[in-house]
């Protein structure tokens, strides 16, 4: 029987500590990650001290200036379980990480769980027979990896040892074990890392599983980790996860322009209404002495 598991889960293992010199500054701060970024922002402008600007302010001023390097000083270390191997295969790309992971030659996987990826809980809600024959499928790779590790073992070296023996069978019968295989790992990196992995991985265009890894790793640990550091990150559900962008003060004056030419749009439409009996759509064809409707509009705006 096989075990099911239908999500991830993570635990924070250790942060960057703070030595003395911080604590210093700002003895009673409580988002120590928060106070070393601050403390890295202060030694590029020679401002130590504890007067001026607070550790949010100065955190929340190097992300609005992309000074990103500063969030390189502070390092999470997570212990990720509940993925699947497929799934960590993607994560071990993101190469500025450090990763630590369960091995399938050290460990048996006789008694092993499988992990259910997005679209297969979908199966399973509605197509059961098929979802039915897809864990059929996975119990009979089980069965022939127990299966080859029992011949590759027969075949090992006499001069090996118990435990090499083992290894020995299990490196070579792992060959048959699924994606799906459940797989716990641990991960080191800095701010900036998981800053960028997060953009990336949330995006709507992800892998199901990562980006339900993510999801689950923004809401549980990164906004409470240090909340300043992602102070320009929103939030949007897409295909039911959550999708992370990055909002800077550009974004903001694009955001202000837009609704601005919106707005003169909506006026430009409320005008020609006003002039003509014609619904707004017509209004914006309308030609008046060879002018549209809106045409005029700007000619009266001065625009």
């Amino acid at each position: 029987m096989l075990n099911l598991i239908e999500g991830p889960h993570a635990q924070i293992m250790a942060m960057s500590g703070v030595e003395d010199f911080t604590r210093r500054l700002v003895p009673y701060h409580q988002n120590k990650q928060e106070v070393l970024i601050s403390a890295a922002a202060k030694a590029c402008y020679d401002a130590h001290g504890p007067k001026g600007r607070s550790v949010e302010e100065n955190v929340q001023r190097a992300i609005s200036n992309q000074h990103f390097s500063v969030t390189e000083h502070s390092v999470v270390t997570l212990f990720i379980t509940g993925i699947s191997r497929g799934c960590s295969h993607e994560l071990v790309r993101h190469r500025h990480f450090s990763f630590s992971q369960r091995s399938t030659r050290y460990v048996s996987e006789n008694d092993a769980c499988v992990v259910l990826e997005p679209r297969t809980l979908e199966l399973k809600r509605r197509e059961p027979a098929a979802f039915a024959e897809y864990l059929d499928s996975l119990e009979q790779s089980f069965a022939a990896y127990r299966k080859a590790v029992g011949a590759f073992e027969a075949l090992a070296p006499e001069s090996l040892s118990a435990t090499d023996r083992r290894k020995y069978a299990r490196g070579a019968a792992r060959q048959l074990l699924p994606h799906a295989l459940e797989t716990q790992i641990v991960i080191t990196g800095n701010l900036r890392t998981w800053r960028e992995v997060l953009l990336l991985r949330t995006h709507h265009s992800a892998e199901a599983e990562i980006r339900r890894l993510f999801d689950f790793l923004w809401s549980r640990v990164f906004v409470h980790v240090a909340p300043n550091v992602f102070h320009d990150f929103r939030s949007t559900i897409v295909n039911g996860f959550v999708e992370l962008t990055q909002h800077t003060e550009l974004h903001d004056a694009m955001d202000k322009l837009r609704e601005r030419h919106q707005q003169e749009l909506r006026d430009a439409f409320e005008f020609a209404a006003q002039q003509t009996a014609l619904s707004i759509t017509d209004s914006e064809s309308l030609l008046v002495d060879g002018e549209t409707m809106f045409q005029r509009y700007l000619k009266l705006k001065g625009m």
